[in-house]
């Protein structure tokens, strides 16, 4: 029998079809906005101490631990401190979630990758882990970035205290810089997402195929956990030098080029400054991805008896 939850959103499916929205494509939606909202909700302190991190990328001086930080912003701060910003990245990530799940469903399709076979609780029979899955996870970069530019950009801006409210630092942002000062950071950030996203759902799909005969409450989030460290992995460095841009002034004319920021964090630092914040940036891709792709693999079995 269906589930209660399945039950209720049949008929927000049927109004769907109405409406000429493919079914698969509405539960793509879905279960991406739940799983967007759920990971950013519970793991936005952690990205927090990381940008704290980072911001010092590109200065001399001692390396902080995440501990350390993470003590630094609460005496500062209090504990509201690790919330700060939290309002547009809940808003933003919970989109991007909805659009990056669904666009990779989408991209799956139109590579040719055949859909996950309808599955229960019951270990789900697994084909070869298909390289096309990690080229669809990267064709959602240059989309992801036109909204986690300026999300990212005001975010930063305001877990450094550069604003204190969302409102006032678009405004601020878009006073000094105009909609350019909004998107400062956006030529590394598309590259950025672009290997993220192959990182994120390639890792997720391979260690899915490779531990298929774990029942999915198991496998899921396990694979979540190796997608997001991998997917972080690959893009820390390009996440460092862009969280060192967007925190500055978005002033044209005193925004530093990208490489030239590079230059500054490899001459103070070398090659370890380009990890600044890695360990509370895995922590949080642990925790948040293998809770954010359970929450969207489980809603899309409870809507449609499908995975992703």
């Amino acid at each position: 029998p269906a589930s209660a939850f399945g039950t209720r959103f049949e008929g927000g499916r049927a109004r769907g079809r109405r409406q000429g929205v493919p079914p698969r494509m509405l539960d793509d939606v879905v279960a991406g906005f739940a799983a967007g909202f759920i990971g950013t909700l519970l793991g936005y302190p952690l990205d927090t101490v990381r940008v704290h991190q980072q911001a010092g990328a590109a200065t001399a001086g001692a390396r902080e631990s995440l501990a350390s930080s993470a003590r630094q912003l609460y005496a500062a701060r209090g504990l509201a401190g690790f919330y700060a910003g939290v309002t547009v990245p809940l808003l933003g990530v919970t989109v991007i979630n909805t659009l990056s799940f669904t666009s990779y469903a989408q991209f799956r399709l139109l590579l040719g990758v055949p859909p996950r076979p309808a599955q229960s609780s019951a270990s789900p029979p697994f084909q070869q882990f298909d390289a096309r899955c990690a080229v669809a996870g990267a064709l959602i970069g240059p989309l992801a970035a036109i909204i986690t530019t300026p999300m990212d950009l005001v975010k930063i801006q305001m877990q450094q205290a550069n604003q204190p409210r969302t409102l006032a630092a678009v405004r601020a942002l878009f006073a000094t810089g105009g909609l350019a000062g909004l998107y400062v950071g956006g030529p590394v950030n598309v590259l950025r997402e672009v290997v993220f996203g192959a990182g994120y759902f390639g890792a997720y799909e391979f260690t899915r195929e490779k531990i298929g005969a774990l029942p999915p409450a198991a496998s899921i989030p396990i694979a979540g956990a190796v997608g997001g460290v991998v997917g972080w992995l690959v893009m820390l460095p390009l996440d460092t030098i862009k969280t060192v841009q967007q925190s500055g002034s978005v002033r044209p004319g005193e925004v530093p080029r990208a490489v030239d920021i590079a230059a500054r964090i490899w001459a103070a630092h070398g090659a370890r400054g380009f990890w600044r914040g890695a360990s509370a940036a895995f922590l949080r891709a642990i925790f948040v991805s293998a809770t954010r792709f359970s929450a969207y693999e489980w809603v899309k079995i409870r809507i449609s008896g499908q995975s992703g």
